[in-house]
C-alpha cells in the first residue's frame, strides 16, 4: 500500500494503491506477473486539506488512511473473529479465518500503519536515539500500541488535534487514535510489518 504518484510531470496528486493477495500461493506462482495474483482492491486518496497547519494536515491524512483500510478490511476482519466455509484450490470446503499475514509496504508507510511518530521505529518502541544500538528494545505489539491510545484518549478529546498530538508525540505516536487493525484478530503490526531493505538496513 505505498503512497504512489499518479501526476509525475503536472501536479502533486497521489495516493495508496492497496493490493492483496492470498498468502497460502506459492512464491513463484506469485511473484510472476503472469499469474495475476495480486488483485488491486482500493485507491486511497492522499489529500489536501485546506487552511490545515502542517500537523494538523499529516494527522488527518493519517487517520483518512486508516478510516480507508477499514472499510476495505471489514469483511475480512469479520471473518478472523468467525470462520466462514469457503473452496480451497482443489475445491474442498474448508472453514477458513483470514489472518493478516504480512503487510508490505516501505518504512514510512509502515510508521503509518504502527501509527508511530516519525522518529520512532514501527516494530520495537526505540525512538531514534536508541536505534543501531546494540541491546535490543521490545517490540512495539498491537496491544502495547493500542493501550498508550487509550491512556491518551482518556486524557485528551482526539477531535482537539493539536492537544491530542502533542500527547501522542510524548509517547512516540502520531496522532491516529483508530488504527485500521485494533479489532483485526491475531493482527499484531510488530508481526505482520515486513522488513524494508531500502530504508532501514
Amino acid at each position: 500500500s505505498d503512497k504512489t504518484h499518479l501526476t509525475n510531470n503536472t501536479g502533486d496528486k497521489k495516493d495508496h494503491a492497496v493490493y492483496m493477495s492470498c498468502g497460502n500461493i506459492s512464491k513463484d506462482v506469485r511473484t510472476k506477473m503472469s499469474s495475476r495474483c495480486w488483485v488491486k482492491v482500493a485507491q486511497i486518496p492522499v489529500a489536501h486539506f485546506e487552511n490545515a497547519s502542517k500537523e494538523r494536515h499529516g494527522v488527518l491524512c493519517q487517520r483518512l488512511y486508516h478510516i480507508c483500510m477499514d472499510i476495505i478490511s471489514e469483511s475480512l476482519k469479520k471473518c478472523s473473529h468467525e470462520p466462514v466455509l469457503m473452496a480451497d484450490a482443489n475445491g474442498t470446503i474448508r472453514l477458513v479465518r483470514t489472518v493478516l499475514l504480512a503487510h508490505i509496504a516501505d518504512h514510512p508507510e509502515q510508521q503509518l500503519i504502527a501509527c508511530c511518530a516519525g522518529d520512532a521505529s514501527p516494530i520495537s518502541i526505540a525512538r531514534h536515539n536508541k536505534l543501531g544500538l546494540e541491546t535490543c528494545e521490545e517490540l512495539r505489539t498491537g496491544d502495547y500500541t493500542l493501550a498508550l491510545i487509550q491512556t491518551i484518549t482518556q486524557a485528551v478529546n482526539p477531535q482537539s488535534i493539536s492537544l491530542y498530538v502533542t500527547a501522542a508525540r510524548k509517547v512516540g505516536l502520531s496522532g491516529v487514535d483508530k488504527p485500521y487493525w485494533r479489532d483485526w484478530k491475531f493482527a499484531d503490526p510488530s508481526k505482520f510489518l515486513t522488513p524494508d531493505a531500502l530504508h532501514q538496513w
